[in-house]
């Protein structure tokens, strides 16, 4: 996993770094034990392009695990990382082979590759809020080779 970690504002702290390191792998590993352990048990996840907001750790598990799902052989790369105070900005890339259902289209089998910013709130070192924001179009055209 590539990442650049830049600081804004406030420097970085280590903790901080290595917590979103940490995150970051468990997304790799496909690990959602870890990923929901370092999540506070009410969190909101709000995936801004397609409208959905998971409330809580089950909706976020249900959410991860169609990401899983979707894509099992995701690889993610994030390409700048900063924090201020008690909120973290992460831009990411998301690759991998559309293998089963996502945003409403069965499996293509397609490359495809996300890109997208996420915007967190921590409480107590865990996230209690996260929205993300990525290209929706983009992806649909990815998965259906469209030009």
């Amino acid at each position: 996993m590539n990442i650049n970690i830049m600081k804004r504002g406030n420097a970085i702290s280590i903790d901080m770094q290595k917590r979103m390191r940490e995150l970051f792998a468990a997304y790799e590993e496909k690990n959602i034990g870890k990923i929901l352990s370092m999540f506070t048990d009410d969190i909101s996840i709000e995936n801004v392009a397609l409208g959905i907001v998971a409330h809580g750790k089950e909706q976020a598990a249900t959410e991860i695990e169609a990401l899983f799902a979707a894509f099992p052989d995701l690889q993610l790369s994030i390409n700048c990382y900063f924090c201020c105070g008690d909120q973290e900005c992460v831009e990411y890339v998301i690759n991998g082979t559309h293998s089963a259902e996502y945003m409403g289209m069965p499996a293509t089998g397609n490359r495809v590759s996300i890109r997208g910013a996420a915007i967190a709130e921590l409480r107590d070192g865990k996230n209690c809020r996260i929205s993300h924001y990525h290209d929706s179009a983009s992806i649909l055209r990815q998965m259906r080779k469209l030009g």
